[in-house]
């Protein structure tokens, strides 16, 4: 691709989205590696994919929102804060920065919910959990309700904002490098 990968490359609906150090970022075909499309939205903290969708946070807390398969925008919206992290799944793009957290329409970008930003964002399923200082919510993806909130360690996500959901558990690598988990139900 002429450049060293800048997010975590997504795999969906066959095509393979990878964004680099150019600003780019490039759908290929997944069978044959061939170039499908490549637009240029600047520098891309995260990328998500599902069902004919995507979506990229650049590193200023913007969300550009694409048509998986042709590339096309289909919406470029701001949010206050740096990029913390990004999901699409069922038809919502959740986007995370440290100031907010948003769930908007992944084919128009309309805000269904706003809520506190936070350090991580993990996800599975119809479920969000967005990490914070001291805290952890586990958020409907669709209505943005809160479904659980549970206590953690403060300062239990480091830099690195590594957290992942595991069923009912959210996993987190904490700023000494071990792992802690919660249950979230």
């Amino acid at each position: 691709l002429g450049a060293d990968s800048r997010a975590e490359p997504v795999v969906a609906d066959g095509l393979v989205l990878v964004a680099d150090e150019r600003e780019r970022l490039t759908a290929l075909d997944g069978a044959t590696g061939a170039v499908l499309w490549r637009i240029e939205p600047g520098l891309v903290d995260a990328l998500a994919a599902a069902d004919g969708s995507a979506a990229a946070l650049l590193d200023s807390g913007r969300v550009v929102g694409l048509d998986l398969a042709s590339g096309v925008e289909r919406f470029d919206i701001g949010l206050p804060g740096l990029a913390r992290g990004l999901r699409v799944e069922a038809g919502v793009v959740v986007a995370l920065t440290d100031e907010r957290a948003a769930g908007l329409d992944a084919a128009s970008g309309l805000e269904r919910w706003r809520a506190e930003g936070g350090a991580a964002l993990a996800g599975e399923g119809a479920m969000v959990a967005v990490v914070r200082s001291g805290t952890v919510q586990l958020i409907d993806l669709v209505d943005g309700a809160v479904i659980a909130e549970r206590p953690i360690t403060e300062g239990a996500v480091g830099a690195s904002r590594s957290a992942l959901a595991i069923g009912s558990a959210l996993v987190l690598l904490d700023t000494d490098g071990l792992l802690q988990r919660w249950e979230l139900r």
